[in-house]
């Protein structure tokens, strides 16, 4: 049962105590009672019961006029109330397959903290890749967690003590509708947007900044949990947390397994973006034609290394990127060494491969990063020069490949990865501690939070 309804039940009651003494509250105690009714539907454990109980307090005081056995069925009704089991109700509303597993660390901390956690999954408007929401409903399912179909919930009937919005990088891409739906029934919401889950904020690109990606700050913003429970490395004024971001616990706990994993093949991962869904961004296709010519280049070169070519879901769906996924299966056919990742979740394949090819505003420069491999990232070149972001201090013990020549440096010395204490010293400054309790810390922080909101309000 909810915490706030189990609240409202005693403070009813104590309520209805008090009034005894007065000689006036005939009616007010009778309304007090069918609240108690209204309230006692979302009991979960023996609701019929709990009512039947209720109601027969109620008929003892109307109808009885013993003011001593009204007494004691009300005393008798106050201990069965507090037998109830107490929960607080977090809801997750989940975008994309892709999330969960950044997702997955702080539903498993709200569950470690007795929590009652449901997961809502939830459609896109401009993108098809995940069927609405039932290929990510497959995997959650698949995981054992209890999820909510989106078109049979109700949030105003539900009435969740903390609501997760796991948000997309362009809010345009979801119902606005949603957002103020969300808080008009919820106090509590933690917005979490995916990239800075990883580590990343879109609202810091200074080179290409867009209206579209800043504008979820209208509803993160206002939020009474931003300042503790939002995970961000970056914050608008700059400012970053020490918490860490829960996805780096998903990262993490796939790390440690690969310290176990036996010896294999040498194997590098290529990250394949989408192209901005609204509208051409300078440079971005340029990008994606250098990074697939990079790869049939380094396929040739290096036979010994597999290479792993996992593709953004929306990549798939884009008209303009039909050209360049042609392209790709063209190298995959050609070459035994280049397979595509048909992993549901990417920290799987995190596990598998030895290093990284990604571009510059990826937030998997940090979530992958973060395995202590090495990474190197390919810039956008936008009107007529690079990516501004490349003055970020992290890239200093991270190569960039402006060139194929920047790339085949990198294949010949990636085995032996000398920088990698220095990677992980900076790396941790944008990240925060790489240590499995970012998850667990924010909860705890948000639980902190709800409990001090609520002696507020009740």
């Amino acid at each position: 049962m909810q915490r706030r309804i189990y609240r409202l039940l005693l403070n009813t009651i104590s309520y209805i105590e008090e009034m005894l003494d007065n000689p006036f509250s005939s009616n007010a105690i009778k309304c007090a009672f069918r609240d108690l009714v209204k309230y006692a539907e979302y009991v979960e454990d023996n609701k019929a019961v709990y009512i039947a109980q209720v109601l027969k307090a109620s008929r003892i005081y109307i109808e009885e006029g013993n003011s001593n056995y009204f007494s004691l069925e009300l005393v008798r009704l106050k201990k069965v109330t507090f037998d109830l089991q107490s929960k607080i109700h977090v809801d997750f509303i989940i975008l994309r397959q892709t999330h969960w597993g950044a997702i997955r660390p702080i539903v498993d901390a709200f569950l470690s903290r007795k929590c009652s956690v449901r997961i809502i999954p939830t459609p896109m408007i401009q993108e098809q890749q995940d069927h609405w929401g039932k290929e990510l409903a497959k995997l959650i399912t698949r995981d054992g967690y209890s999820i909510v179909d989106f078109e049979k919930y109700d949030i105003e009937k539900e009435i969740p003590d903390i609501v997760i919005d796991n948000m997309a990088v362009d809010c345009a891409k979801i119902p606005e509708v949603r957002f103020l739906r969300v808080s008009a029934a919820v106090e509590n919401i933690i917005h979490i947007e995916h990239s800075i889950l990883t580590g990343y904020n879109e609202v810091m690109k200074r080179a290409h900044f867009r209206i579209g990606r800043s504008r979820c700050w209208q509803y993160v913003v206002p939020s009474p949990l931003f300042s503790v429970a939002f995970p961000l490395i970056f914050r608008i004024d700059g400012d970053f947390l020490p918490m860490g971001c829960p996805e780096l616990d998903s990262v993490f706990s796939i790390s440690i397994q690969n310290e176990k994993a036996p010896q294999k093949a040498f194997s590098v991962l290529w990250n394949i973006d989408a192209l901005d869904p609204d509208k051409d961004v300078p440079g971005d296709f340029e990008r994606l034609e250098k990074e697939i010519y990079y790869l049939g280049e380094m396929a040739s070169k290096h036979p010994d290394i597999q290479n792993v070519v996992r593709v953004h879901p929306n990549f798939c769906n884009q008209e303009r990127c039909a050209v360049l996924q042609k392209q790709l299966d063209v190298l995959s056919n050609n070459n035994s060494n280049i397979i595509y990742d048909t992993n549901a979740l990417i920290y799987e394949t995190y596990n598998d491969v030895d290093a990284m090819v990604t571009w510059m505003s990826s937030s998997t420069l940090y979530s992958f990063g973060a395995t202590g491999k090495p990474i190197i990232v390919i810039p956008t070149f936008i009107n007529g020069g690079y990516d501004t972001m490349l003055d970020m201090r992290l890239l200093q013990v991270i190569p960039i490949a402006y060139s194929k020549r920047d790339m085949e440096l990198f294949f010949d010395t990636m085995k032996n990865d000398f920088m990698k204490e220095k990677r992980m010293k900076i790396l941790k400054e944008y990240t925060g501690p790489v240590d499995g309790t970012a998850s667990i810390k924010i909860v705890n922080e948000a639980l902190i939070r709800y409990e001090e909101y609520f002696k507020r309000v009740l």
